[in-house]
């Protein structure tokens, strides 16, 4: 009896196990997601926003694994934001590459100025 027991809770902490080593491969496998609010100042000139815009958008053919833009104007939102962006990369090396590349490293110097602020996280799944 003690060892079909002992038996029972192997097989229970193995399934566990593999449950667990599942979970983690899709998550290595689900794309990487980048999300950006942006709060643009007030007085901010309505060609400034499309050129910063533009530069994001430019970027999915420029980058190897940077696979779609999605930017919409946000209706309401509890931080006053005004524009969500979201970056779909196929992994962490292709997020990277973006950080680096020259169009994201020019709007970084160009948004502070034109920003009351703004919120950025990462997650991986499907939406």
């Amino acid at each position: 009896m003690k060892n079909q027991r002992l038996i029972l809770a192997f097989i229970l902490m193995f399934g566990l196990l593999h449950k667990v080593k599942a979970q983690e491969t899709s998550l290595e496998k689900s794309n990487l997601r980048h999300v950006l609010l942006f709060d643009w100042l007030d007085n901010v000139d309505e060609s400034k926003k499309e050129e910063v815009l533009n530069l994001f958008k430019g970027l999915t053919e420029k980058i190897d694994g940077f696979e779609h833009i999605n930017i919409n104007e946000i209706i309401d939102s509890s931080g006053d934001f005004d524009i969500v962006i979201i970056m779909e990369f196929v992994n962490s090396e292709s997020l990277e590459a973006y950080e680096k590349h020259a169009d994201h490293v020019k709007i970084s110097k160009m948004a502070p100025s034109l920003l009351n602020g703004f919120f950025v996280f990462d997650f991986h799944g499907k939406f």
